[in-house]
Order: C-alpha cells, then structure tokens, then sequence
C-alpha cells in the first residue's frame, strides 16, 4: 500500500501539517505495512505549468523538477492525501502549483489538429483532502479546485477535513482535539476503504 501526502503549507509545525499527521497515523495504524511518502511542496523549487500541450506519457510530465518525483509517486500511489491552508477561499499558490502540473494525468491526445482528452484521469487511486483556514474563510471554491483535480487525474474522494479556527498560534490546532480526532478518523475510515 502506497500514501502520499501532500502538504502545501508554507508553514513548518503548522496546523496543515498536523493535521496531515494525524491522519498518516490513523491511516498507518489500520494499514501498518504503508510506504508512505509526505511531500512538503514549499521547499521544492517547481516549475508552473507551462500547457505544453505535450503527451508526455510514459512520464508524469516533461518537466524534471524537484516536483517530478512526487508526480511519480502520484503515479503509483494507492491513496493520496492533499492537506492545504485555505488563501483568499481556495487552495495555497504551493497546492495549485502541485495541482496544475497533474494537468497530464489526463493526457492530451491530438487528432486531424484537435486536441481531444480521455474520459478518465490515467489514475486509479482514492484521495481525501485537509482544509485549514480561519472562522470567516469560504471552503468551496478551495474544494472545487481539489475536486476537480480529483476527477481529472482518475482519483475517488473518500472524504475531507475542514479546520476553520480563530487560533492564530502556530500549530494551533494541537489545542482542539475534536479536529485531531477528525484527521486521525478519516485516516483510519480511509484505510479501511482499501480492505
């Protein structure tokens, strides 16, 4: 069984990564032969998306960056854990940079100069999703990105988390139990989707 997690906090000890934590462990604790990968987007130096328009298969993407190992993994992985901070109502510019580069997992196929895509994203994966944000945040927009990365790349939400806080401490979250509970629960109901 294969876990990646991808953290798009900017923020090391942050509430996202905690969270995500919670839910490796809930996750490893039903399923405790797991590789797990946990992927830190901030200290990777990533190539946006440049719409190349370029089949790149086999590759994930012609782009060899410090991201490319992650898109790898994305390739192989059994479950995938997307775990962001909420900006301006939707995901982190280090979650969108991570999403937009996925762009192939649905790859282009041309025909008689049109560009045609495939019904299914090339993966076969399952995927829950993190959300952290404060009190007043708007969630939707941030889930419709995600989702909509969800059904491109071929991957089935089992479920989410969302964090909305007034804690403006660093690692806040260690302080609500209830969403830690929450994290950790989804990890254990998300491994036992894989039985």
């Amino acid at each position: 069984m294969k876990l990646l997690i991808v953290n798009g906090s900017p923020r090391v000890g942050s509430s996202t990564e905690i969270l995500a934590r919670k839910f490796e462990e809930g996750f490893t604790s039903v399923l405790t032969d797991t590789e797990v990968v946990n992927v830190r987007l901030n200290d990777l130096s990533i190539i946006p998306c440049q719409a190349c328009g370029i089949d790149p298969t086999p590759m994930p993407c012609v782009y060899k960056d410090d991201l490319y190992p992650a898109l790898q993994y994305l390739m192989q992985a059994d479950m995938v854990l997307i775990a962001s901070p909420v900006y301006f109502d939707t995901v982190s510019a280090q979650t969108k940079l991570f999403i937009d580069r996925s762009n192939c997992f649905r790859p282009p196929r041309f025909r008689n100069n049109t560009v045609e895509f495939d019904d299914h994203g090339i993966l076969h994966s399952k995927g829950a999703y993190i959300l952290v944000g404060g009190a007043r945040e708007k969630y939707d927009a941030a889930e419709r990105v995600i989702g909509g990365f969800f059904i491109w790349a071929g991957i089935e939400k089992i479920g989410r988390v969302i964090y909305g806080h007034d804690d403006w401490r660093l690692g806040g979250v260690t302080f609500n139990s209830e969403s830690l509970r929450q994290s950790h629960d989804l990890g254990v109901s998300s491994a036992n989707s894989m039985l």
